[in-house]
């Protein structure tokens, strides 16, 4: 091999192959004795969109009567646009008719146009963190 020439070593499969079309990456790593050898690695190319979390709703405490979104300013803020949130739920004291009834969060997002989400956190829990994610999941019974 002459020393202008390069030695590219391919991974099995193709642009055609079922796998999929194959995004190219080069990286040279060795230079030996003026000889170069390159290695060409081949990765499938995404076609997941990374989106992101749109706040509907932010409730606290609807279990007690209070007004439907008295906490989507503060939660969009900590989360809106963003791929995943954990959203620390505190008592809040304002909007609170009834100091004595313990009260729940309830959270509405969507992830792109079609995705909506749901989560909520029971009054059992008092204070906690709800995790919101657009993430896919691809554990335990998905």
């Amino acid at each position: 091999m002459r020393h202008h020439e390069s030695l590219f070593i391919f991974a099995r499969g193709c642009a055609t192959c079922r796998a999929g079309p194959k995004r190219q990456t080069t990286l040279r790593f060795c230079n030996i004795a003026a000889v170069t050898l390159t290695v060409v690695l081949l990765s499938p190319v995404s076609t997941a969109v990374a989106q992101t979390i749109a706040i509907v709703s932010g409730t606290y405490g609807s279990s007690c009567g209070v007004r439907h979104g008295n906490d989507t300013r503060r939660l969009a803020a900590e989360c809106a646009g963003r791929m995943s949130c954990r959203y620390v739920i505190k008592e809040r004291l304002t909007d609170n008719p009834s100091p004595e009834c313990r009260k729940d969060y309830r959270a509405e997002w969507k992830c792109g146009a079609q995705e909506f989400h749901t989560a909520a956190v029971s009054p059992e829990a008092n204070t906690g963190t709800l995790a919101i994610s657009c993430v896919a999941s691809h554990g335990a019974g998905k």
